[in-house]
């Protein structure tokens, strides 16, 4: 044990030596060690940590920026049976293997509403559709920063017909998620700032329900397809979380990542 522990700590010191006099390293080891941290966050919030059961939206807001962790915690954020029964798919999952246990559930759910839809003859124009999302601002008191950027791109996605049908809207709520996705990188190996990765994601999902409500109404009569939207809407929320802790180690081994998860602890 000794040894080890003599080892770990000759190896702590060249990583602190070298950090030092390479810049570059230092900027590496840095994000490996924030890297760390993120993900011990969110999987403890995932898990409850100290009674802490926030839920879905508060854990994806909160890994999206940490700061928002104290406002959920003093508001009394709880966790509902939706969101356990969404939380229960990353049971006994690590960031890496949760990633195809949400990717299949989301194909599930896609050929469930797909499925809905093949009997839902509404019709919609595009007028409609962007006079009820610019709505939504009047009736939220706070919309995230880039919603309007983010409604003309929903606007684009949609196919240029004079009538759409719920299941246009549906296709063009997915492309803005992958257009979201693309956003996030400043270049094929940079993500963009904090604050903007917050502005993207917190806007397209607020897209993403006010698109919920423009095909399910407001009333009860769709609670079916409302309730399996939400959970669409959920999960792509965790995907984006555990895609996000998943980057920074591709091309490491297990390995690599013990030692780094041993650093964070130490520094």
């Amino acid at each position: 044990m000794q040894i080890f522990l003599l080892i770990l700590l000759i190896v702590l010191a060249v990583v602190v030596i070298r950090g030092l006099f390479n810049k570059e390293w230092r900027d590496a080891s840095q994000a490996k060690i924030d890297a760390v941290k993120k993900e011990r966050i969110f999987w403890r919030l995932v898990n409850g940590y100290r009674g802490m059961n926030l839920g879905v939206e508060a854990i994806f807001t909160v890994h999206l920026d940490v700061r928002h962790l104290a406002t959920f915690i003093t508001s009394g954020n709880a966790r509902s049976e939706e969101d356990e029964k969404i939380l229960k798919l990353l049971k006994g999952q690590s960031s890496f293997s949760s990633i195809k246990v949400l990717n299949d559930t989301l194909e599930e759910i896609d050929k469930v509403i797909a499925g809905i839809f093949s009997h839902d003859d509404q019709l919609y124009t595009k007028g409609e559709i962007k006079k009820l999302l610019e709505g939504r601002k009047n009736e939220q008191l706070f919309v995230p920063a880039q919603y309007d950027k983010f409604v003309d791109f929903y606007m684009r996605f949609l196919p240029d017909h004079a009538h759409l049908k719920s299941a246009d809207l549906w296709e063009a709520r997915k492309k803005l998620n992958d257009a979201a996705g693309k956003l996030e990188w400043k270049t094929d190996e940079i993500k963009v700032d904090a604050e903007t990765l917050f502005a993207v994601r917190k806007s397209e999902v607020e897209v993403g329900e006010a698109v919920g409500e423009v095909i399910c109404g407001k009333d009860n009569e769709k609670d079916i397809l409302k309730a399996f939207i939400r959970d669409w809407e959920h999960i792509q929320m965790l995907r984006t979380c555990v895609v996000d802790l998943v980057v920074p180690w591709q091309g490491t081994n297990l390995l690599d990542r013990w030692f780094w998860r041993i650093v964070e602890i130490f520094l």
